[in-house]
Formats: structure tokens, sequence, C-alpha cells
């Protein structure tokens, strides 16, 4: 790889990013505008800053890692976002922009009048949003040990851009760099499929492991279900759906994210297979995806590579970092000011960077934190912003039973399988529950 060459486009960035922090800065007079970017998000920058999001390094260095340990299994990851994109796309993304809320957490009071749900699945938000922030960074600590940065150097520094120019311009400021950083990523990494594409044995491009013949219930939670569903009831997306110009910019904009987020989605599950099928070895802690790249191109070629990469980490983690902190900063507490939001935001990503170092895994840290929050808050939201009027009681079962399934399975008291089915059965009896209470209340009219 060119060092050289990378360090300066890096570098580059860097300063470009602080720039569109600083520009982004100006005009923003409340956490409407901090956090929403004053609900003016036209088509084309919210389907940037969408895809931008989740072209992080869940997508390109987890699933190059899922790919090469178990073949294309692995990128079932990819098809749970792509799916939950769609989703979004019909309907879900529109009603929510409808309900006119800042967090996804605040419907929780808009339609079930309590303040305490809010705040309690405001916190289940932060938590699971949080462990997919320190899955990003630990997927830039990957890639510095790849590239040789041994004392985090890279980490560290470009860390500390993201908090600064997140804090600076909230909303805003991402999104003007998710323009930037996504029209580099989709340019190397289509190019890098069309590249690479002759080189992978696609008759031998079976699952990695003889043991893996079959999707087991278990990979297609994790790695589908749980990914599809995040992405309606995720506080980064609600963010974006919540600062369109309109529902109709909503489905628009989603729909073509996800065309294109499932195509780009596909080189990084290519190249797993590529380096399981040529048996590199990759040590401990470093990227799959970097060190095949590397093998298989130039240096020229790899060092814009490492840049794009970098990008999509930066892209997912800014996202967050400024979802997690609308929700602590809108949930809590009432009348805070913006700069105090940016003092949140600002302790959020140091916090976020100390935590990842007890953290080693990015695709099993993610799936945690997507199954918490969806045993928890996905029936809630779903039957609120889809019926009138629900029951409160009704959220209160969910949180508690979500909690319940959640520890059960994370303490291994329930397979997959056993949870999955309390969690469809959960929704099932709630759908019933519903009619029954309408029948009523007609009857009753």
């Amino acid at each position: 790889m060119d060092m050289t060459l990378f360090l300066a486009v890096l570098s580059g960035f860097a300063v470009l990013y602080l720039i569109l922090g600083k520009y982004a800065s100006k005009n923003i007079n409340n956490l409407t505008d901090y956090f929403l970017g004053g609900r003016s998000v036209g088509l084309w920058a919210l389907s940037v800053t969408i895809l931008a999001t989740q072209l992080g390094g869940g997508t390109l260095i987890g699933i190059s890692e899922e790919t090469y340990k178990v073949g294309w299994i692995g990128l079932f990851y990819s098809l749970g976002v792509f799916t939950g994109l769609v989703l979004l796309a019909l309907g879900v993304g529109a009603k929510i922009r409808k309900m006119q809320v800042v967090t996804l957490a605040a419907l929780f009071e808009e339609i079930y009048h309590s303040t305490f749900l809010r705040q309690l699945a405001a916190l289940c938000s932060i938590f699971s949003l949080f462990f997919i922030l320190v899955a990003q960074i630990v997927a830039c600590r990957k890639f510095s040990l790849t590239l040789g940065f041994d004392n985090q150097a890279v980490l560290f520094g470009f860390w500390t851009v993201i908090i600064i120019y997140t804090v600076m311009g909230g909303l805003r400021a991402v999104i003007s760099t998710d323009i930037f950083q996504a029209l580099i990523i989709t340019s190397i990494f289509g190019f890098l499929g069309i590249l690479l594409i002759p080189a992978v044995d696609w008759q031998a491009a079976a699952p990695a492991s003889a043991e893996i013949q079959w999707l087991s219930i278990a990979q297609l939670s994790d790695w589908w279900i749980f990914p599809m569903l995040f992405m309606i009831i995720g506080q980064d997306m609600g963010q974006r759906c919540a600062a369109a110009t309109n529902p109709r910019t909503v489905t628009k904009a989603t729909l073509l994210a996800a065309l294109i987020y499932g195509s780009i989605s596909l080189v990084p599950g290519m190249i797993g297979i590529l380096a399981s099928q040529q048996g590199i070895v990759v040590p401990e802690n470093h990227s799959i995806l970097l060190m095949t790249i590397t093998a298989f191109t130039n240096p020229t070629i790899s060092a814009l590579a490492a840049c794009a990469i970098l990008m999509a980490i930066l892209s997912t983690a800014d996202s967050l970092l400024c979802a997690i902190s609308s929700n602590v900063a809108m949930d809590f507490k009432k009348n805070v000011s913006v700069n105090q939001a940016k003092v949140i935001t600002f302790v959020i990503g140091l916090l976020a960077l100390i935590f990842s170092f007890a953290v080693t895994d990015i695709v099993p840290t993610m799936i945690l934190a997507y199954r918490t929050s969806i045993y928890m808050l996905f029936w809630t939201i779903l039957f609120g912003v889809f019926t009138e009027s629900p029951p409160k009681q009704l959220a209160y079962l969910n949180m508690i039973a979500g909690i319940l399934l959640s520890i059960a399975q994370q303490f291994q008291w329930l397979d997959t399988l056993s949870a999955l089915l309390v969690f469809v059965g959960l929704g099932a009896g709630q759908v019933l529950w519903l009619k029954q209470l309408k029948v009523k209340t007609q009857s009753a009219s």
C-alpha cells in the first residue's frame, strides 16, 4: 500500500470534515435545527445520508469477516439491512415523519401518554446504539492494526475529528460529510467489485465450512431478521425519517438507498469469499477486507480503498453519535440548550472510545444491540404507529417481556428458535388483544 498517498488523502479528508462541520454549525438556533436539520432534508441528501449510515464497519469489515468464515451465508446481514430499508419505504418511514417527533422514544409519550415509558424506551435505544457505535470503533481499531499503526494514532486522531465536527454541526454536519463519503465509498467499492469478480471461483463459493450447509434459524434471525427489524425502530434511522421535508421524501429516499446499498454490500462479501478461497491468513484483530484488497490490487488502489473503508466506518459512527445524543438530550430533560447538547455529544463520543477496548467482535456485538432493542420496542412502536389509541398496558407488557426474553437468550436459558417463537407469539397475541378491544369499543358506541 502507498502509505504516503493514504496519509495525504486522509489528512485532506480530516481538514475537509472540520470545515464542513464549522459551516454546518451556522444558523443552528434550537434542538430541531441541531438534531433534525430543521426538518428540511431533501430527497438527494436524505438518500445519501441513509446509505452512508448503513455502509459502515458492520457492512464492509463485518460482512467480509463473516463470509470469510462461513461463505455466502454471511451476506444475510446485508440482506437484513436491505429488507429493513424496503419496509421503511413501504410506509413505516412516512408514518414516522407524520408523527412530528424528534426521537422514536417520544412516540411512547405521545401515543401511550407516559413519560416513564418514553424514558425507558430511550434507555433501551441508547444501550443499543451505543454498542453499535462501539462496534464501529472496534472496526476502526482493526483497520488501524492492519495498516500497522499499533499505537492507535489513526484511531484516536480520526475519532477526535468525528467528535469535533459532529459536536459543531449536529445532523447537518453529519449529512454534509455523508454526501462526500457516500460518493467516494460507492465509487471505489463499485470499481473493486468489477475488478475482483473474475478472481472469485463461483462454483466453489459455497459456505466456507463443511459443517455449515444450511442456514440455521439462529443465523436467519441474527443475520437477517434482527437487522431488518432494527431498521424500523432504530433512532438513527428514525432521526433521518423525522428530518425529511415530507413523508413522500422519506419513501423515495429509503427505496433509493436500499437499491444502492444492496448492490454495494455484495462487494465486501465477495472479497471475504475470495480471501477464503485463496487461503489468505489473517492475524487476530486485523481486517480481512483490507488485507485481501492489498493482496489483489496495486498500492495506489489499496490506499484509496483504505480511505474508503475508514470513511465508511466514520459515516456510520457520526450518525450513531448524533442519534444517541438526541435520545439523551430530548428524552430525559426539558429545555436543553444547543450548547448542552454539544457537551452531551462530546461526552458520549469519549465514552464509546474508552469502552471499545473491552470489545473484539463486530457483528456479534451489533447483533446483541439489535436483539435487545427489538425485543423491547418493536411491537410497541409498530402498534403505536399503525393502530389508533393502543392501551398503555401493551407498552408495559412489551417492555417487561422484552427484557426477560433478552436476558434469557443472552444467558442461553432459551435457544434462538425458542426466543424467536416467543417473540412472534407475543406479537400475535397483541394483535388479537387489539382486535377484541376494537370490537368492544365499537359495541359500546
